[in-house]
């Protein structure tokens, strides 16, 4: 998971096996306190400085194919 401010900071990562077929990938971030799931489980769980308000994006490293099939963005009750 990382952040893009003047640069990049991980502030977690992980390894996991992924399974066969579709998967649903969510993050969120409220605050200082970020999140990354994959099919309903945290896989990654960091803190840094909170952000301010800006768009959303996605960014995908690496090789293969990936198809995005649904994007939603939920503002936070209160953020």
């Amino acid at each position: 998971m990382t952040r893009t401010q003047a640069g990049q900071t991980v502030l977690d990562e992980a390894r996991i096996e992924l399974p066969a077929g579709p998967l649903k990938l969510a993050v969120s971030s409220a605050g200082t306190h970020l999140k990354g799931s994959i099919a309903g489980t945290t896989v990654v769980h960091g803190h840094g400085a909170a952000g301010a308000s800006a768009s959303v994006g996605l960014f995908l490293d690496g090789t293969g194919i990936v198809r995005v099939l649904k994007i939603v963005v939920t503002p936070l009750a209160g953020h």
